[in-house]
């Protein structure tokens, strides 16, 4: 079974960076939501980015984490979105029309 990474940065009060890394599908995917949402719950305000530099792949479970995860954040006023997102990773993503929902920045 793969792992999920998350690394932390926070270049200042209001942007958190999770870059993640390793495997962002199945049970790996599921083991790291918790984190996600943890870090999205500590935020007051400002903004989260997902970093997906380091994941070449998603299913299903990932996709509904984003999409909880952007859910959340709106309800929450908080800005969310996805950056150095792989071409396959974003095809998937437009496939499933959830570029409609998910911000995806360069």
């Amino acid at each position: 079974m793969g792992v999920l990474k998350i690394q932390i940065e926070e270049p200042d009060k209001n942007l958190t960076v999770l870059r993640l890394s390793g495997e962002f599908e199945g049970y790996a995917a599921l083991d790291g939501k918790e984190t996600l949402f943890k870090h999205l719950a500590d935020r007051s305000s400002g903004t989260l980015m997902l970093d997906l530099e380091g994941i070449e792949y998603i299913d299903s479970a990932a996709l509904g984490i984003l999409l909880e995860l952007s859910k959340t954040a709106d309800r929450l006023k908080i800005s969310f979105g996805l950056v150095h997102v792989h071409d396959p990773v974003k095809k998937v993503i437009q496939v499933t029309k959830l570029d409609q929902v998910l911000k995806i920045y360069g």
